[in-house]
């Protein structure tokens, strides 16, 4: 069903209908837009039509006969009439202002309300039951109600970065269900062990055999021993895990054989976990194995031996990101290494010193970030034969590294030189540096950016801050 959507999607963008303007790091498209010419043909028709219909700021009222409804910042005064409103199939609401609760939709299928401004679910929505997408990412909701389980038909539950701390069993009986999100960050800085926050799992969730995407479900001793019956996931983030489960958790996880994204958060910074009989000094021989994963976070694992030969291999892999994950001082990446990686993040990684680049490996990278590597002085060996790097992301990084690299991105001479010592002869042949390199800090309460391209520096609040570390943070895979 995902594939066949995702194939109409790229068929309107070879046809130029839409333009791409981000993708993730797997390279599925994460945005698009359309240009004006384009829009206002299709909304004419759409609107022509019964097709669709968007309601802005100048709109005051519903009345059409769409079948589709998308409103924008329209406020209060907008009016929903209910009965043109009982036909509508879908109904996009990007207003963070008051929602219509009362108005019945009987035959919608597609409900987003990502956020507004709700605290509670309407009543009404739980009559809603030929519903397939549920959209409740970043709304202030603290509860889902029994009355979920008569959602019988569906399959996208996105509870995203809500105040949602627990789910009804009634979740068990969504037999359709394709995909749960219900996690959320609490300290995007990710100095805090406990930056994510999840749920308990429902009983009887692990009897959902469509369920493909489990994003923020705490570990338990049933439900980890259920695990083994969801071998049919692709995105899979499980929190609180403790030594006890680690057993069962390794062998669930060997048979998940689609797995394309995994995380694995134990349940305290000092908790060790024994994903394969012995303490986690080493990266699990499984992972090796996960031939369709492509995206891994490997966090607060203190890991005594160096990870990245476990896992250079994997042949989809694109983002990769480490958080206290090794405590030696030295990452080599060697010749042919991640073949597919696009985006490496290190962070706090206390104790690296020395961090290689070796020719060719990595040939894909295009964003490398390096946040609070207290002891890394120096700019990464081989960094400049990274030819797709397309941004170079620092944070709090030491006043050495980031003064070596300021120092030696400008002026021409400066550059040759920088070349000639790694061994780079031929100017001809010189990889061009990243076309962004940013490095932001604190200084006397107050956080600062910086480009070391251009030497500009701007004093950032705390909401852009907030709003950067968003946009650098993990992408989630939707």
């Amino acid at each position: 069903m995902e594939e066949v959507a995702e194939d109409n999607l790229n068929e309107l963008i070879q046809r130029c209908m839409l333009q791409v303007t981000e993708r993730n790091d797997f390279g599925r498209v994460r945005a698009c837009r359309m240009n004006a010419i384009m829009r206002e043909l299709a909304l004419s028709i759409s609107e022509r039509e019964d097709f669709y219909s968007v309601r802005g700021p100048t709109d005051t009222s519903s009345a059409n006969d769409a079948r589709r409804l998308s409103v924008h910042r329209c406020g209060s005064n907008m009016h929903f009439d209910r009965r043109t409103m009982l036909h509508l199939r879908s109904f996009i609401y990007f207003d963070t202002t008051i929602f219509p609760m009362k108005l019945s939709f009987k035959l919608l299928r597609v409900l987003d309300l990502q956020g507004t401004l709700l605290e509670s679910v309407p009543d009404g929505v739980f009559t809603l039951f030929n519903l397939y997408y549920l959209g409740l990412r970043k709304t202030r909701i603290r509860k889902i109600p029994k009355s979920i389980k008569r959602l019988i038909n569906l399959q996208t539950l996105d509870l995203a970065y809500t105040k949602i701390k627990s789910l009804p069993d009634g979740i068990a009986e969504l037999k359709k269900l394709r995909h749960l999100f219900v996690h959320t960050i609490g300290d995007q800085t990710h100095k805090s062990f406990s930056e994510f926050s999840g749920f308990p799992a429902p009983r009887g969730i692990w009897d959902l055999k469509d369920l493909q995407t489990l994003q923020g479900v705490e570990a338990g001793g049933k439900m980890v021993r259920k695990l083994k019956q969801m071998t049919q996931l692709r995105s899979f983030r499980i929190m609180k895990v403790r030594a006890i489960h680690c057993g069962d958790l390794s062998a669930a996880i060997t048979e998940m054989t689609q797995l394309h994204r995994l995380d694995i958060v134990a349940a305290e910074e000092k908790e060790s976990l024994n994903i394969q009989s012995i303490s986690l000094e080493v990266p699990p021989k499984w992972v090796g194995s996960l031939n369709n994963l492509t995206w891994l976070r490997l966090c607060w694992s203190a890991l005594k031996e160096d990870p990245l030969p476990s896992i250079c291999k994997l042949p989809n892999l694109v983002f990769l990101l480490l958080v206290r994950a090794y405590d030696g001082p030295r990452l080599v990446f060697q010749e042919g290494w991640f073949p597919k990686l696009k985006d490496l993040r290190l962070v706090d990684m206390d104790h690296l010193q020395q961090l290689e680049i070796e020719k060719v490996a990595l040939p894909k990278l295009r964003q490398l970030n390096l946040v609070r590597c207290g002891t890394l002085m120096a700019v990464p060996q081989g960094i400049w034969y990274l030819q797709k790097l397309e941004m170079l992301y620092l944070e709090e990084m030491p006043q050495e590294f980031v003064g070596t690299l300021r120092s030696r991105n400008h002026g021409k001479d400066g550059l040759l030189k920088r070349h000639q010592s790694e061994g780079l002869d031929d100017h001809t042949k010189i990889p061009p540096i990243p076309l962004a390199i940013t490095h932001v800090f604190q200084k006397d309460g107050r956080w600062y950016g910086e480009s070391l391209k251009d030497a500009d520096l701007s004093q950032y609040e705390e909401e852009y801050i907030a709003a950067l570390r968003e946009e650098m943070d993990w992408k989630e895979d939707r």
